[in-house]
């Protein structure tokens, strides 16, 4: 209804359920920043507590405050669209309106069908948005973990990318010292408790930046190991990085409260600093712990120190030619990028807990033949792309390569070359990823037993999903029609996605939740049996 809405706001609610502005159409600043003083938190606590749309006159705009406002001076009313999911407030539209009570009522009617729609698919995504952050978030501290890094990562270098010349960020290793061995004598729950106590007092002393407040620039703190946590400071040289490290030094130096009546506990934290020390995330975090290293291995406590102003010796002797970390830190998009943007030449080696291992030869950044499992060249990436979450990984610059690396190398066949570019196959990985994390919401359990529709009502659905306005590829719908073969009822999903393991994982994720949508696919917890 264009010609209808001068105006429109969108709120959405935080933690405490108070409406907050996260977009607008039609409104200036100032305007904007009046409506977080009047006219906002009363009628959308209103609209929310009713669940349903509420629609206020030109004459209640002007209790609820509205008449500041000269965006609303031809307003004869404003409707205000709430999105709630299972008694959970989720958003609110508030949409200025120009027409008569009749329009308004024809309008309304039509915005009730779609917040009833909108809400549930908006449902879905604060549930995932919530999952995805507490899969980045310390339990034990309520800072983020190494997983979010990798995330941080690419967004701190991006921005760098804009302006390298006139761009600075200072990484700062923090580490309780001799954590272990105070861990050891105490017990796990003293250790629990020395580590909250010191995230804190950190935090407290670094006073870190929000970036919104600052204009794009800000600090992060994330938990890094045990006691071990680091802080990305945006727009912070050498210099101040080492002011702040002497700081946080003696905070933890001085403080004599600790947990259990530990008299005193002391802190040595590396510091490295963009560009000198590392053009990329991981070139950085390898500086901060060579400087965290050398101060173990020269047993200096309590002290700080710059990469900067470690010998030359001990750092090429740290930064040899095989390098590693692990994916807590680099997700794969990132880790590949790197290498790319390092223009290295190498084998790259990643593998997961479970023992699923990448094995990829890098010729100046790109990679040239790839292996996982029973997936060759752009199949394996994409693949990688996908599934790998956490995991370890290694890599041999050319020179390092030993007989072993070059014959294996050397029996790859073409089945292995990636033909594809690097962009290309990220692109495609994303995408996978997404799918797979959609379909990882639609389909509830692998160990329960799936069982098709009957066949001649099961191919009719089949052909039906040809008509959809997004249509399977012919590639899915080949899988589907794979697994519905499969699913006997006395087979769970786990078992059927084994038999189907050189099918790309997130096709098949993919096409089982469309099947549970489409009702192709029935899953229960009781296992069935053919009876003759």
């Amino acid at each position: 209804f264009p010609r209808f809405i001068k105006a429109a706001l969108s709120f959405k609610f935080d933690e405490k359920k108070e409406p907050r502005i996260n977009a607008q159409l039609g409104f200036n600043s100032l305007t904007i920043e009046a409506f977080t003083e009047v006219g906002l938190v009363r009628p959308a606590r209103d609209a929310v507590a009713q669940d349903n749309l509420l629609v206020a006159s030109s004459e209640e705009l002007k209790e609820y405050g509205f008449e500041r406002f000269s965006a609303f001076a031809a307003v004869d009313s404003v409707i205000y669209v709430p999105l709630c999911c299972q008694n959970r407030p989720i958003a609110l539209f508030a949409l200025p309106f120009c027409g008569s009570q009749e329009e308004s009522t024809r309008v309304s009617r039509a915005l009730k069908k779609v917040a009833e729609i909108v809400s549930k698919t908006l449902y879905r995504v604060v549930m995932y948005e919530q999952e995805f952050k507490a899969n980045r978030t310390d339990p034990l501290t309520g800072l983020s973990n190494r997983k979010y890094l990798g995330d941080l990562m690419k967004e701190v270098f991006e921005v760098i990318s804009e302006a390298p010349e006139s761009k600075c960020v200072s990484f700062l290793l923090v580490e309780g010292d001799n954590f272990i061995a105070l861990n050891n004598k105490y017990g796990r729950q003293y250790g629990d408790d020395m580590i909250r106590e010191f995230s804190q007092a950190v935090r407290k002393t670094v006073r870190l930046r929000d970036p919104v407040v600052t204009g794009g620039y800000g600090d992060h703190m994330i938990r890094y190991g045990a006691a071990q946590f680091l802080l990305v400071m945006e727009d912070i040289d050498a210099e101040k990085g080492l002011v702040i490290a002497e700081r946080v030094r003696k905070t933890i130096e001085k403080k004599e409260d600790w947990p259990g009546g530990l008299p005193a506990w002391s802190t040595s934290i590396g510091v490295s600093t963009y560009p000198d020390d590392g053009t990329t995330g991981e070139a950085m975090m390898l500086s901060s712990e060579t400087a965290l290293s050398f101060l173990k291995e020269h047993k200096e406590q309590n002290k700080i120190i710059h990469c900067g102003q470690i010998p030359r010796a001990y750092k090429s002797k740290k930064q040899g030619a095989t390098m590693g970390g692990t994916l807590e830190v680099f997700e794969p998009g990132a880790l590949l990028q790197s290498l790319y943007n390092a223009q290295k030449s190498g084998i790259l080696e990643v593998g997961r807990p479970d023992g699923l291992k990448l094995w990829a030869f890098i010729e100046n950044g790109k990679p040239v033949k790839a292996r996982l499992g029973k997936f060759g060249g752009d199949a394996a990436l994409v693949e990688f792309l996908t599934l790998f979450e956490e995991g370890s990984f290694t890599f041999k610059e050319h020179g390092d390569l030993g007989k072993d690396d070059l014959e294996d190398m050397a029996r790859m066949g073409e089945g292995f070359d990636v033909k594809r570019s690097l962009e290309r196959d990220m692109l495609d990985g994303a995408l996978a990823r997404d799918h797979m994390h959609a379909a990882r919401i639609a389909v509830p359990r692998l160990n329960l037993f799936a069982s098709r529709v009957c066949d001649a009502e099961g191919k009719e659905k089949l052909d039906s999903l040809k008509s959809l306005p997004d249509p399977p590829s012919a590639e899915e719908l080949s899988c589907m029609s794979e697994i519905w073969r499969l699913a006997s009822g006395s087979t769970t999903l786990q078992d059927i996605f084994q038999k189907m393991d050189t099918t790309p994982t997130h096709r098949i994720w993919r096409c089982a939740a469309l099947m549970l949508e489409h009702q192709l696919l029935k899953l229960s917890s009781i296992r069935l049996y053919a009876v003759s």
